[in-house]
């Protein structure tokens, strides 16, 4: 599966410091004071307001010069599959250690065309991948090439 032209990007006050300061070291001088003065707060709440936990992974889709919150349901998905595809694969490579996909209902917020380019990424993975749907029709693109399992309702 060609990867959709996307761009991936965090933002947060962390990545807003980094971007704003002259030095990774001033950055987290600053976040320092910024923690120090929160303290208070989180200490009552229970919870921190700042840090990197507090980061957004934000996603851009090239190809429409948008963000992908303003994208179709099966451009999200599609964007969204390959970020959990590579990062299979980059584990694969990295550990030695196949990993193994389950997709829930995934195919089904995918076009004809994106179907069969999924249909194509699964097979070239090489590992094992379990899709999950209710509509058998759209699996037409492994029909030869998967085993199927029904299950009876």
């Amino acid at each position: 599966m060609d990867s959709p032209p996307l761009t991936l990007s965090l933002e947060g006050t962390v990545e807003t410091l980094l971007a704003q300061t002259s030095s990774p070291q001033e950055a987290e001088t600053t976040f320092r004071h910024l923690l120090s003065d929160t303290r208070e707060r989180a200490r009552l709440t229970g919870r921190t307001s700042i840090g990197p936990h507090r980061s957004d992974l934000q996603a851009f889709y090239i190809e429409k010069n948008q963000p992908a919150a303003l994208c179709s349901t099966g451009e999200q998905k599609t964007m969204l599959l390959a970020i959990v595809m590579a990062s299979a694969h980059l584990l694969s490579l990295q550990t030695g250690a196949i990993p193994l996909l389950l997709l829930d209902e995934v195919i089904a917020h995918l076009d004809e065309t994106r179907r069969g380019l999924l249909c194509e990424a699964i097979l070239h993975l090489n590992m094992q991948v379990w899709l999950t749907g209710t509509d058998s029709s759209l699996f037409e693109g492994l029909r030869h090439k998967g085993q199927f399992i029904t299950m009876g309702a």
